[in-house]
């Protein structure tokens, strides 16, 4: 495993893309699952996130940390998967919905609540509790300040448990 330098940087020995995948791999893909809800869209969206990364490692700059602006990829990978999904996909009318329709499930509620979520407030649950990520790399992967990440965090997190014991 290759650390990150102090400056943020990743040993420049080829391995890079490597370390990226290493270092944050499992955690990219569970906040993707969580943004896009099934397994080949969240590996997808993963693969293109470290093929971004490695792409604007250049560019990136020195404030934050690699995990947070690391993260910030993923975020806006996910969220252009999300609305392609919405605009390219038809609906499929009442009937399809009932005979498809799966059995609810604790997963499911959950699902369904966070999807419930305002867009920045899901990204922010999303990222502070799915990733794993502190407040600062959340405002970070956000591009807001760190106060603005904490109250998107909190009322987030308040919808979430009241959508979740509505549906008790």
């Amino acid at each position: 495993m290759h650390a990150e330098r102090p400056d943020g940087t990743l040993p420049d020995d080829g391995s890079r893309h490597d370390a990226l995948v290493e270092e944050h791999g499992d955690a990219i893909g569970r906040a993707c699952m969580a943004w896009l809800g099934n397994a080949p869209s969240a590996q997808a969206a993963v693969e293109e996130t470290f093929v971004e990364a490695i792409e604007g490692m250049a560019q990136r700059g020195t404030d934050g940390t690699l995990r947070g602006w690391l993260f910030g990829v993923a975020q806006r990978v996910c969220a252009r998967r999300l609305e392609a999904s919405v605009t390219t996909t038809k609906p499929l009318g009442d009937d399809f919905a009932d005979t498809q329709r799966a059995p609810v499930t604790t997963v499911g509620r959950t699902r369904q609540a966070l999807l419930d979520l305002p867009p920045t407030e899901r990204d922010a649950v999303v990222l502070r509790f799915v990733a794993g990520l502190t407040l600062p790399d959340v405002a970070q992967a956000a591009r807001v300040d760190e106060k603005t990440a904490r109250e998107r965090v909190n009322r987030g997190l308040s919808k979430l448990r009241a959508l979740l014991a509505e549906g008790s």
